[in-house]
């Protein structure tokens, strides 16, 4: 392997792969201290419906602005770096305020929505740590653009890491810890990524804001397709939690749910490393312009994922009670059978991941937004028709059922675009297994050899 590929692919895979990791992880570490030793299984519950909502309010900002300016940033002129840093800025500042005001004076009625009347309070407190949020997500952007995974992982190893020492060391002193002392420690994480966010770009950044309409304007129109696919993709992925508390008003479900939903998204680091690194790459108009290369990234891009998701579904499949114990405890087997039926998501998930990379960095933004928002619309007319009949297992039924949609819709349009093939996606996840038995291979005899 040639040093330029090492400097353009795998290095930036290692952090990128590392930084996707730390959120599952440091998430698992969290949940398993707080579903153990911290909170009630009902209270849980409102602190899962709690991130939910803040999941939303984060990608209200980074949908319009950070897909964009990552695009611009790779392929602007280095004169015109400035105006597309001013105009990011400007409108995350913006669309962050509008997002405090509609949280501070909708509280009462989200929490009243997903009855969970602890959860206004929490959003109360949130709200100050959105203000914080707009440096620190500038920050992580601008690292992206310049593929800085490395500031990246660290930034978010202090956030996360920071918040699960602060649980750690409440509970220690306390013996318990209430929402709100949670959501005050949530808090404390944020600020203290922001600062080692400055520290990784202030040498690289440049501070002169030169706000120009234009670049707003391109920045916006860009983005507003990206923001609509990301909230389909969040609605899409999360509906099923909102209508399980609404409709069946027990947060206890809830909670159970998110446990099964969190074991399944170690299946989804694979795709998102991926789909990281790909995207600035995929932007090249170079590139862009070419199926017969977009057909062979997306195909190989999708195997390396099955590669590594094919194992773990099968480790889920069997060993469900295990994992649910470790992480959560016994009292959550209630998920055992929702999360055997959602782990055939990870394979369509695969797909639909590569799918939004390379439909977004072609020029094609209104396609996944229009294909992102039909899944969202499905998602939540299945949970009407199902969470009523099957309880929990009904959000999996739902779950799954616009998973296959949206599978069975995306590759059909594929094909029409780049002549993709599904097929090829399995053939080359295959190919992965004896390559990757090399290296390890390689590896062992060169240690031993050396030792």
């Amino acid at each position: 392997m040639n040093q330029k590929k090492i400097n353009d692919w795998v290095k930036p895979g290692i952090y990128s792969g590392l930084q996707k990791a730390s959120i599952p992880v440091f998430g698992l570490l969290s949940t398993m201290l707080l579903a153990h030793k911290v909170l009630s299984k009902s209270d849980m519950g409102i602190w899962v419906l709690f991130l939910v909502v803040t999941s939303f309010a984060e990608l209200f900002r980074s949908g319009i602005v950070r897909t964009s300016l990552i695009k611009y940033l790779n392929f602007s002129k280095p004169h015109e770096q400035s105006l597309v840093l001013s105009a990011a800025f400007f409108l995350n500042a913006a669309i962050t305020l509008i997002i405090c005001i509609a949280l501070f004076f909708g509280s009462h009625q989200i929490a009243g929505l997903l009855k969970a009347p602890a959860l206004e309070p929490m959003l109360h407190i949130y709200v100050a740590t959105l203000i914080v949020l707009i440096p620190f997500s500038h920050f992580e952007w601008f690292m992206y653009g310049k593929s800085m995974f490395k500031g990246i992982l660290i930034i978010y190893v202090v956030r996360q890491g920071s918040a699960l020492v602060g649980m750690f060391i409440y509970f220690l002193i306390e013996g318990s810890a209430t929402l709100s002392a949670l959501v005050y420690i949530y808090s404390g994480g944020v600020i203290l990524g922001f600062i080692s966010g400055f520290y990784f770009v202030k040498q690289h950044l440049d501070l002169k804001f030169d706000l120009r309409k234009d670049w707003l304007l391109q920045l916006w129109n860009y983005g507003k397709f990206v923001f609509g696919s990301n909230v389909g993709t969040l609605v899409f992925r999360n509906a099923d939690q909102f209508m399980l508390s609404n409709i069946t008003a027990n947060t206890s479900l809830v909670a159970s749910q998110n446990i099964g939903t969190r074991i399944m998204n170690i299946a989804d680091i694979p795709s998102q490393v991926i789909g990281d690194i790909l995207f600035p790459k995929s932007s090249n108009p170079d590139l862009s312009n070419n199926a017969s290369r977009i057909k062979y990234f997306y195909e190989k891009a999708v195997g390396a994922s099955l590669s590594f998701v094919l194992p773990f579904i099968f480790m889920v499949l069997i060993f469900p009670k295990a994992l649910l114990f470790v992480l959560a405890g016994d009292k959550y087997y209630d998920a055992i059978p929702y999360l055997r039926l959602i782990s055939v998501t990870a394979i369509f998930l695969a797909f639909l991941k590569q799918w939004g990379v390379i439909i977004d960095s072609t020029g094609r933004p209104q396609v996944n937004f229009m294909i992102l928002m039909l899944l969202a619309i499905l998602e939540i007319s299945f949970c009407f028709l199902f969470i009523p009949h099957f309880g929990l297992e009904g959000a999996a039924y739902s779950l799954v059922s616009t998973h296959i949609i949206g599978f069975v819709i995306t590759q059909l349009l594929l094909h029409h675009y780049f002549k993709i093939k599904f097929v090829n996606c399995f053939k080359y996840a295959f190919q992965y297994y004896p390559q990757l038995f090399k290296l390890i291979r390689d590896r062992l005899f060169f240690k031993f050899k050396s030792a």
